[in-house]
């Protein structure tokens, strides 16, 4: 049975501890932050909710936190559940019902926002409204 160590020893690994991020502050170069490998892309439905996406990505804010992130639409259902499936398509559009869904088929997709109220259309027939 090994004895508990003492404070002194306690407080001499703490200090050791300490000296070592000490030490990493002096070699900044060392330490980075980590990059993606690829730059984010943000996939669209091909409809005009998608218009936020565009907007984002023209956006300085996002680009300071995600540089060379870009937009791209998907073409078909095919090719955005084959991008879901794969985990090629780490940030995407799509409906609420195909996103609950992937969701419970464990495909480890979360939904993050709900657009409503996004796209209204009023439409007449009368030329004169």
């Amino acid at each position: 049975m090994h004895p508990l160590p003492t404070p002194a020893l306690r407080r001499r690994a703490l200090l050791g501890g300490l000296a070592g991020l000490a030490a990493g502050g002096l070699a900044p170069g060392l330490i980075r932050p980590a990059r993606a490998a690829d730059p984010l892309t943000l996939w669209g439905i091909p409809a005009s909710p998608s218009a936020v996406f565009a907007r984002a990505v023209a956006s300085p804010a996002l680009q300071a936190v995600a540089p060379g992130a870009r937009f791209d639409v998907w073409k078909s259902t095919d090719q955005m559940r084959a991008g879901i499936a794969s985990g090629s398509f780490q940030l995407f559009a799509t409906s609420t019902y195909a996103a609950a869904n992937f969701y419970n088929r464990g495909q480890g997709t979360r939904m993050v926002n709900v657009v409503t109220w996004g796209v209204l259309y009023v439409m007449a027939r009368d030329d004169s409204v």
